[in-house]
């Protein structure tokens, strides 16, 4: 719990920061934050979550519009920040590029893995991906969306590709 309460602390130091953050490395015990990832100021949500393997995960929408994540082993070892997101596939576009505009929530299922939902900056739609195995923090689904939004239009037929997958 030190070492979370330490790294809370750093990132919101370095949230709170006004200056040009891109040549500042903030060091709060094993975990380094070299760029600027999330938004300045304190506007940042965190989705944060207890891992099954005893470690902790957390996701937050960067400043790029996509989901990072970060998470602890149950030694105290972080993982850096890395991408979560980059393609949202559609029926109609398998490789249009995320953007997402709402701050991700996260909960557990009851066979342990994560479940995440955030919503599409293009059409509001509530997206979604889940953690394939619970003893794997880094093995997640890719984004999927909610609704019947992709019609093509030279055939009238809706892409609907949404489920929720609650065990």
């Amino acid at each position: 719990m030190k070492t979370l309460t330490r790294w809370f602390l750093g990132l919101v130091l370095l949230a709170s920061r006004t200056a040009s953050l891109s040549s500042l490395e903030v060091n709060a015990g094993s975990l380094k934050y070299p760029v600027e990832l999330l938004p300045r100021g304190n506007k940042t949500v965190f989705a944060v979550e207890a891992l099954v393997t005893g470690g902790v995960f957390v996701a937050a929408l960067g400043v790029d519009g996509q989901i990072w994540k970060v998470f602890q082993e149950p030694n105290g070892t972080w993982h850096g920040w890395s991408q979560m997101t980059t393609v949202c596939p559609s029926g109609l576009n398998p490789s249009r590029p995320c953007r997402f505009d709402g701050d991700p929530v996260m909960g557990r299922n009851s066979d342990g893995r994560l479940e995440m939902f955030m919503r599409f900056a293009e059409n509001l739609d509530l997206w979604q991906m889940f953690q394939n195995n619970p003893q794997a923090p880094d093995d997640w689904s890719v984004p999927r969306e909610g609704s019947c939004v992709d019609q093509n239009q030279d055939t009238g037929i809706w892409s609907c590709k949404f489920h929720v997958h609650m065990v």
